[in-house]
């Protein structure tokens, strides 16, 4: 069985009747609602642009990475709520922040007020991510690699879900408002769906507890390589993912639907690589995975940029979107293979980091697209990549 016989930490499961599978459905369900406050914005940017006055790209950019700011906001508090609440607290109070946030989206007359809504859905979204992570490692001790790799799949497995409905929503005519409302009811949904799993407790673990400080881990000068390494793979990530359906649509001339269908599709691959990652890790080595992923990945960014229609862009940004899914997880892993001892501290720390590079990544396109045009600013993107082939490279090499 997949997932069966998995061993429990006494203190999580004490009471014999959690299950560990309905917890991690419940947690996979949760995951799949998060593009919601990525993709909805990417693709209505046209219209939310017009409506709201944003006349430059880069404050396109202002917007479309407003929520990661409430991310990495909370992200460093989420574990210690986490321990405190209980899952089942903790996902009542993301859910509401995020339907909040997201309904006044929908109620926006001005950019200002658009950011502002937008960074408390990134509150709310930030308080669970990191908490059902850990909290899964805990209940599949013998599997922790699998699961968080399962787990973070359906972030794409949702995002092919949503887009599907955006498009039907699009040729339905629903407004921008409308689809907002939509993704609002959503997300609410998974504090409704809370209340039928019997969830942990709100107490820490055996390893939680004994695991090294935050203090203690970015204390050593090795860990700034692995953390610049997440940091370059956030701003790959979010930053041409998020410009997407804009970029199809304008820089190559395509329909709306066009261009959801394209993300729809950049979604898919990135579940692709994603599920299947580990697989590739262990006929390939991690040692070779950073540079053959990396190069790839940064040679699809520039060719993206190549002016021979929507189709060739499509394309190679489906080659990238493939070569950076298993980024992530494997800058995990390998830290986590460097610093054994220390637990959820570490992660919640490369987790913030990613989503620094997450703000970043959009906000640059829109800063080098003001100058230079947006061909030229999503072939920018390409730097990123090289960057986490150098760092990750030297973190090899330095514990040689």
């Amino acid at each position: 069985m997949l997932l069966g016989n998995s061993t429990h930490d006494s203190t999580v499961n004490d009471t014999g009747r959690i299950s560990p599978r309905a917890v991690l459905a419940l947690c996979c369900y949760v995951m799949s609602t998060g593009p919601a406050h990525v993709v909805t914005p990417a693709t209505s940017l046209t219209e939310i642009a017009v409506e709201l006055g944003m006349h430059s790209d880069v404050q396109k950019g202002l917007f479309l990475s407003a929520s990661f700011w409430g991310l990495a906001v909370v992200m460093l508090f989420s574990g210690f709520l986490g321990e405190r609440l209980g899952l089942r607290r903790l996902l009542w109070l993301s859910c509401l922040l995020q339907f909040v946030g997201i309904w006044w989206v929908s109620t926006a007359t001005s950019l200002h007020t658009a950011v502002a809504a937008s960074v408390l859905t990134g509150l709310g979204r930030g308080l669970v991510a990191a908490p059902m992570t850990a909290m899964l490692c805990s209940l599949f001790p013998e599997r922790r690699t699998m699961v968080a790799s399962l787990l973070h799949a359906f972030y794409y497995v949702g995002m092919i879900f949503i887009l599907v409905a955006l498009i039907g929503f699009h040729e339905w005519g629903l407004g921008w408002r409308d689809v907002y409302r939509i993704m609002a009811v959503l997300v609410l949904s998974c504090g409704f769906a809370g209340l039928f799993v019997r969830t942990p407790g709100g107490r820490r673990s055996r390893e939680e507890r004994g695991g090294a400080s935050v203090a203690q881990v970015v204390r050593q000068p090795a860990f700034l390589l692995p953390a610049g390494g997440i940091f370059s793979s956030g701003i790959t990530e979010a930053g041409p993912m998020n410009w997407v359906p804009y970029f199809v649509e304008r820089a190559a001339g395509a329909s709306r639907t066009v261009a959801i269908v394209g993300m729809l599709l950049l979604g898919a691959t990135m579940a692709i690589g994603r599920l299947t990652f580990g697989f590739v890790v262990e006929r390939i080595g991690s040692a070779r995975y950073f540079p053959i992923a990396g190069l790839l990945c940064a040679v699809s960014l520039m060719l993206t940029a190549v002016p021979l229609g929507p189709f060739f862009s499509i394309t190679w940004l489906l080659v990238a979107g493939l070569a950076l899914a298993g980024n992530f997880p494997a800058i995990l892993g390998a830290a986590a293979d460097r610093f054994p001892g220390a637990g959820a501290s570490m992660f919640a720390v490369l987790t913030m980091v990613a989503v620094i590079g997450a703000i970043v990544g959009p906000l640059s396109v829109g800063l080098v697209a003001d100058r230079v045009g947006l061909r030229l600013a999503m072939a920018s993107q390409a730097l990123a990549p090289v960057s986490l082939i150098l760092l990750m490279g030297w973190f090899r090499r330095s514990g040689a």
